[in-house]
């Protein structure tokens, strides 16, 4: 049976390969996605297909936030 010690010392890399794994996985389908929008979709969005990665790296905390965020009380408004 395998000690304790190697079960850690195992376990601990191989949690983090898959959690980088599944994150890569995350990111590949977000692309995904987003790549399927047409450019109409992206204006309206106020995005541009360049700014992808610095939106992704903005919104999981890999960079510093700079984009300009709508107030959520404008958000809920109900428009006639």
């Amino acid at each position: 049976m395998m000690s304790d010690s190697i079960r850690s010392r195992i376990q601990k890399p191989l949690r983090s390969v898959l959690r980088e794994l599944a994150d890569s996985w995350r990111y590949a389908a977000a692309r995904r996605e987003f790549n399927s929008l047409d450019d109409a979709t992206l204006r309206d969005l106020g995005m541009r297909r360049s700014e992808w990665d610095s939106y992704w790296a903005e919104t999981h905390g890999m960079a510093e936030r700079t984009r300009k965020r709508v107030p959520g009380h404008i958000i809920e408004k109900q428009w006639p």
